[in-house]
């Protein structure tokens, strides 16, 4: 796993803060409606985390991330249009820079887990490719 620049940390932190800050002056139903959705994605990195198999782990969460955001996004709309642009920053900066994967336990790799499940590589071709009355041309 890439380790982080805690200065690249705090950057996203300050421009994450400065637009809720914005927003939530203009209007305070930002702050529950980003606290929401930052509780929902957590709950779905949480559930992400129990599933077994790595590559349906970051398939859900990658859809239900962006599921959820659509959504967020949709009631955002509905209800508070004028911060919508605010939120729309918001989820957006959070969905990039949170990375669930810290929320994995140790488990196989990507690459291992890719090259532990390809052992039909080493066994031979089936025996319709080698028929020696097929005419070659």
């Amino acid at each position: 796993m890439k380790k982080i620049n805690p200065q690249l940390k705090l950057i996203v932190l300050l421009i994450y803060l400065s637009i809720l800050a914005a927003g939530s002056i203009k209007n305070p139903l930002l702050i529950p409606i980003t606290l929401c959705y930052t509780a929902l994605i957590s709950f779905l990195y949480y559930f992400g985390s129990k599933i077994k198999d790595i590559v349906i782990n970051i398939g859900y969460v990658w859809l239900s991330k962006w599921a959820l955001f659509i959504v967020a996004l949709s009631i955002t709309g509905i209800y508070a249009p004028d911060v919508f642009l605010y939120a729309m920053l918001l989820f957006v900066v959070f969905n990039i820079t949170i990375n669930p994967t810290t929320l994995m336990t140790k488990r196989t790799s990507i690459r291992n887990y890719r090259t532990a499940n390809m052992e039909f590589r080493d066994t031979p071709p089936p025996s319709y490719f080698n028929d020696p009355q097929k005419e070659t041309l």
